[in-house]
């Protein structure tokens, strides 16, 4: 099974983009299980973050269909919780780690109580990136069996129960649900007019993404629709140190079906290395309802239909050991063509030195606020070790 630990992010020490391969956490018994009546969620960076009390003490836990139960190094201590077992975790780079599992004797979401659980126990919430979320766990999908889950943005509120009378589901708007071989649950859409079973992981921020390795294969995607990055788009086990560098697409979508609901003419998010997938940013265009019980899904939309957009420089930055760093690339831009590379050092944006970016959380959680400009004038360091000028304008894609 694939554990999807916070990206996608992510949490703690593996952060939002990442995905990773581990054994799985032997779910308990369901009976106890009744109701978490209406719970407040909070979405930040398109990640889902929810109060979770243990011991009398209120923590904010990432909720993650695609990972496991899961706490801190910090409540482990403080709770002077047992270690029972460890568990053998790689990313998508093949890295491998160790991690401990312990026992959590009580915690409590909403009206759900749960009793003896076991839990992965996760280190370095106290570096970034993984730190900017101030969270100290995660619910993933080893309590969900037998539940029905709802989400509803609009009302920043979300239900586990398996009582079927606390949920509305109309019968006409139920769609296929099954669990992927990884474990996830996976919806059927219709991508470009074909069926396809797609993952469904809420610890993503992605709206949509295809699988890097099938993007060579869309024959109704023309080359020209399919957008090339070459750069850093995941910070690997550690979450930091030793990066390595990658090549990702965002093709054009024609069309994308979810439930009886269908997005037109928009780009997908980034391919991932792992599986195509959607995530949290759906949420924001209509409720979804998963119903493990008879294995359907229901897409109630707010409004609107329209798809993502995607508007970019043709680069992005990221902090990097202790650098402000150019993390990716688009092949054609006008920033490609100026000479931009990954891993080059920026050192100004608009004539303010980056040195002034203090709150670097509040750019990675929230965006550079000159992200937001119609042009933007960058002062880099370039390949030959020579600084070089550049102004760039945004384009729409």
């Amino acid at each position: 099974m694939m554990v999807n630990l916070f990206c996608g992010k992510t949490f703690l020490l593996v952060f939002w983009l990442l995905v990773f391969q581990a054994s799985p956490v032997h779910s308990q018994s369901l009976l106890n299980y009744v109701d978490t009546g209406s719970v407040p969620f909070r979405m930040l960076k398109n990640t889902i973050l929810v109060p979770v009390t243990i011991d009398g003490h209120e923590y904010q836990f990432v909720f993650d269909t695609g990972g496991f139960l899961s706490i801190s190094s910090k409540i482990r201590t403080e709770k002077r919780l047992d270690v029972i077992d460890s568990i053998e975790v790689s990313d998508i780079e093949g890295r491998v780690k160790y991690f401990d599992k312990v026992l959590i004797p009580d915690a409590t979401i909403g009206d759900m109580e749960l009793l003896n659980r076991e839990a992965l126990e996760l280190y370095g919430n106290s570096t970034y990136p993984e730190n900017c979320y101030e969270a100290d766990g995660m619910i993933g999908r080893d309590i969900f069996e037998g539940m029905i889950l709802e989400f509803d943005y609009k009302e920043s509120r979300l239900r586990i129960t398996n009582d079927r009378s606390k949920i509305q589901m109309p019968k006409e708007l139920k769609s296929r649900l099954r669990l992927s071989d990884r474990g996830l649950p996976e919806m059927q859409l219709r991508i470009n007019g074909k069926k396809r079973w797609i993952e469904f992981d809420s610890g993503s921020g992605d709206f949509f993404s295809f699988k890097t390795s099938d993007v060579s294969k869309l024959r109704d995607v023309s080359e020209e629709h399919k957008l090339k990055f070459r750069g850093i788009f995941s910070y690997g086990v550690t979450g930091k140190g030793d990066v390595r560098s990658s090549i990702r697409y965002r093709p054009r979508v024609q069309s994308l079906q979810i439930g009886k609901v269908t997005f037109k003419d928009f780009y997908s998010n980034f391919s991932k290395k792992t599986a195509p997938r959607t995530g949290a940013a759906i949420l924001q265009a209509g409720k979804l309802i998963l119903d493990f019980q008879e294995m359907g899904y229901y897409f109630i939309p707010y409004g609107g239909v329209e798809g993502p957009v995607f508007e970019s420089f043709g680069f992005d930055i990221v902090f990097l050991n202790g650098k402000y760093l150019v993390k990716w690339v688009l092949e054609g831009s006008q920033a490609a063509r100026e000479g931009l590379e990954y891993g080059l050092e920026i050192k100004s944006v608009n004539g303010v030195s980056v040195h002034t970016f203090v709150d670097e959380c509040q750019n990675y959680l929230h965006g550079f606020g000159f992200m937001k400009n119609d042009t933007v004038e960058l002062e880099y360091i370039n390949t030959l070790g020579s600084m070089k000028l550049v102004t760039l304008e945004k384009k729409l894609y």
